[in-house]
């Protein structure tokens, strides 16, 4: 990783913050129906391909994490544990609902 102090500034951090609060409440939306699970919102059964896809990129981001984390680049390591992570499972769950189908429960 360089030198460089980005790892704290107030904006940046006031960011991240909302951020993760803002994927916190829509895993609890997602997953959970008044403290319940809630697997009426989210399907089960066989995979489309959509599904597969999602799969392949979240490992994919796994391992670059990995890789990066192990190589102590951990700018890079966020990158892909995170900020692509999240880009991926949202441009899953705008394809499910422009087609007006649930999310795989896996």
């Amino acid at each position: 990783d360089s030198m460089n102090d980005a790892n704290f500034e107030s904006d940046n951090a006031n960011t991240a913050i909302l951020t993760l609060d803002n994927e916190l409440e829509w895993m609890k939306s997602v997953l959970l129906l008044n403290g319940e699970e809630d697997e009426e919102n989210l399907r089960t059964g066989e995979r489309t391909i959509q599904d597969e896809l999602f799969l392949l990129r979240m490992d994919d981001c796994i391992v670059q994490s990995k890789d990066f984390y192990e190589d102590m680049k951990f700018s890079m390591a966020i990158k892909f544990a995170f900020n692509d992570l999240r880009n991926h499972r949202k441009s899953y769950r705008d394809y499910h609902e422009k087609c007006g189908i649930d999310m795989h429960a896996d």
